[in-house]
């Protein structure tokens, strides 16, 4: 089965894991598997099934804050936003590149296809 694990300090990847990953401080790392081994990533409802439990890891990941500062609330936003890029980029797949961008995830080096 195929996982996936989505990271912000991205390390090289064997076959297709991928981890969600935030340096919560500098010698510790919090990190999600996401299985995508059932999915059908050649087509938009495999892409979206994807996406959705992607973000969904980034966002435990990253530990969404109870406080209400603009500053804290962006620190997090930016953490989800680069976890799930991290991802989609590591998963490398067409379909799923175009529906992550399409909903405003900014992937590194992706690929154009």
């Amino acid at each position: 089965m195929k996982n996936l694990a989505v990271s912000l300090a991205f390390a090289a990847l064997a076959a297709c894991p991928i981890a969600v990953t935030h340096a919560a401080s500098t010698d510790s790392r919090r990190t999600e598997t996401v299985p995508f081994g059932d999915l059908d990533l050649s087509n938009q409802a495999g892409a979206a099934t994807l996406f959705h439990r992607v973000r969904s890891a980034a966002a435990d990941v990253c530990s969404q804050p109870s406080g209400g500062d603009y500053y804290t609330a962006l620190v997090y936003k930016r953490c989800v936003d680069s976890a799930m890029g991290d991802a989609v980029s590591a998963v490398d797949r067409p379909t799923v590149t175009t529906y992550a961008q399409g909903r405003g995830v900014s992937i590194k080096n992706a690929h154009s296809n």
